[in-house]
């Protein structure tokens, strides 16, 4: 149950993501392996996939019980990582979140107690399977950081990121030795590897205590909100969207702008009642810290039943 679709969707319903009749699908695609597909037709400005602030992955809502006992303190990694300018504290935090997710993986493994990790559904190898090295030129496709980036840009970047995942690596085998914790708990390289594949692939990033952005999209509110601190994060169901191809363009529309194909667009908001039906009145409901920020999907054009959710990354 834990490695399957229906796992994954049950356990996104148990922590409030809701969303219009969506589907998994596999791809042909090695460097990009599954998809986001409409099962019913969507109107324009529809929401189609609505997750709870706190039920996302990064830094600020993954705290205590559910962090791995291997996994070094949020704190102590980003100090450690940024030490002398080694790396932007984006970059440690999306180390730190794919540290999470390997030794939160391995703990499963070793551990037999059914229910008592109650994020394995939401980790599991059928939304988040092995990727291929995704520097190569045949893959930087799937990657939209990646998309820009030349054969040598690329070898450039990749020995960069090895570097960095083998000093995550090494801090994470220091502070379990010192720690005293069990080695069995300690994923392999290989895991941390892949888990950073899956965070530079999926991972959004998103405003400090999910600020709002509606009715802008969230692209705009970064754009214009520099100094704004930005999280690496994983959001379940909305990180499954693939990034919009940007379609071709013919020699008679050389000067033309690039067009998308992209059918959706996301927006970071408070979940808001009205007062009553007649009044219309807007009350914002925030009984505690985050409890209404939402992370929302809407369709940017029409989306019929079968098409798939396609993103535009600027």
């Amino acid at each position: 149950m834990h490695d399957s679709v229906d796992g994954f969707w049950a356990a996104c319903g148990g922590c409030g993501v809701t969303s219009k009749r969506l589907s998994i699908r596999k791809t042909t695609a090695a460097a990009s392996p599954i998809s986001l597909v409409a099962g019913e037709a969507i109107k324009h400005g529809s929401p189609v996939v609505t997750v709870p602030y706190n039920s996302i992955f990064n830094g600020q809502t993954l705290r205590g019980d559910l962090l791995p006992r291997a996994l070094p303190p949020l704190r102590k990694m980003i100090l450690f990582l940024t030490r002398r300018g080694r790396m932007g504290t984006v970059t440690a935090h999306s180390l730190w979140l794919a540290c999470f997710i390997a030794c939160y993986r391995q703990q499963c493994a070793v551990t037999k107690a059914v229910g008592r990790w109650p994020l394995q559904p939401l980790l599991s190898s059928t939304v988040y399977p092995p990727l291929p090295n995704l520097f190569l030129d045949s893959n930087k496709f799937a990657c939209p950081s990646l998309r820009g980036s030349s054969a040598t840009e690329l070898q450039v970047l990749e020995r960069r990121v090895l570097k960095e995942v083998e000093l995550t690596y090494s801090m994470l085998r220091h502070y379990m030795k010192r720690r005293g914790v069990p080695s069995k708990l300690r994923p392999s390289t290989d895991m941390l590897v892949q888990a950073h594949r899956t965070v530079m692939q999926r991972a959004l990033l998103l405003p400090l205590n999910g600020e709002p952005s509606a009715p802008e999209e969230l692209s705009e509110l970064i754009a214009t909100s520099p100094d704004l601190p930005l999280f690496p994060s994983l959001v379940p169901v909305i990180d499954l969207i693939r990034a919009a191809p940007l379609d071709s363009r013919t020699e008679a529309e050389e000067g033309a702008a690039v067009q998308s194909s992209g059918n959706c667009a996301i927006f970071t908001c408070v979940q808001s009642d009205f007062l009553s039906p007649s009044s219309r009145r807007r009350v914002i409901v925030e009984t505690s810290p985050l409890s209404a920020r939402r992370v929302v999907v809407c369709a940017t054009k029409p989306i019929e039943e079968g098409a798939e959710l396609l993103m535009e990354f600027e």
